[in-house]
């Protein structure tokens, strides 16, 4: 299912959704057995609820998409939205028909409990895509800690501790808006420069080099010469550095 398809087929999937909670309050509103008031009550806040999760979600989606950071196969499919309609359908045919047995058989657990798992399932994705995005942009600075107490260099890592809290914090959550996605380039961005700005003094140029690269994104093992991994160990720094794989974004 295309990006373009997707949206429209979900924000139709909500509108029915949306239709038949109304119904059910209209019907609701005409009942008095106090039994089928309950079940039409459970079943109002269950589908606000998957409302509302899914609103919120399709808002992320919106975000994350005009980024290039949701694939295609990160959306639900055709398939899966086509299956929730058809459920609905039912529902409102029930209520019509037969609103005493709204919840008899599998019509309203089976939807209650696929939507419940889908929305999870977007969610989980949606956080992971975020979680490894902004992952990708903060900046191990645990290489220039041993550094911290030559002049002019203890102000600029307590600011890149700063910065770097604040882009940890952003792992809490989704992103809301644009704004989101901006703020963790934009934070990326300044702790960049100012390790660029950074002078380890009488370090030799090429380790200096060496520890600023590894920092910002990464640096190749063969960059790793002799020289550079001789002075490292003399100092104890080793401990300071580790290796990982590349990521996805290419920082």
């Amino acid at each position: 299912m295309s990006n373009a398809a997707s949206a429209p087929a979900t924000g139709s999937l909500l509108q029915r959704c949306r239709e038949l909670l109304i119904k059910i309050k209209a019907v609701a509103s005409l009942e008095k057995d106090k039994g089928l008031l309950e079940q039409f009550e459970e079943v109002q806040q269950a589908l606000q609820l998957h409302r509302e999760r899914s609103s919120h979600l399709l808002g992320v989606v919106r975000v994350m998409q005009g980024q290039g950071l949701v694939k295609n196969s990160d959306l639900p499919t055709a398939v899966q939205v086509a299956g929730f309609q058809k459920k609905i359908g039912a529902l409102q045919k029930r209520l019509v028909e037969t609103r005493t047995k709204l919840k008899v058989g599998n019509d309203w657990a089976g939807f209650d409990k696929e939507t419940s798992a889908l929305i999870k399932q977007l969610e989980d994705r949606l956080k992971s895509i975020w979680s490894e995005f902004v992952t990708d942009h903060i900046r191990n600075t645990d290489g220039f800690r041993p550094f911290r107490q030559i002049e002019g260099c203890a102000a600029i890592l307590a600011d890149l501790d700063v910065l770097s809290r604040q882009l940890t914090d952003f792992l809490s959550g989704l992103p809301k808006t644009d704004a989101d996605l901006t703020a963790v380039k934009k934070a990326s961005d300044q702790i960049d420069a100012l390790i660029a700005k950074i002078n380890l003094g009488e370090v030799p140029p090429a380790v200096q080099e060496f520890l600023k690269k590894a920092t910002q994104g990464g640096i190749s093992l063969t960059e790793l010469t002799d020289e550079i991994l001789k002075y490292l160990r003399a100092r104890n720094f080793v401990s300071s550095l580790r290796v990982t794989s590349g990521s996805s974004y290419g920082r």
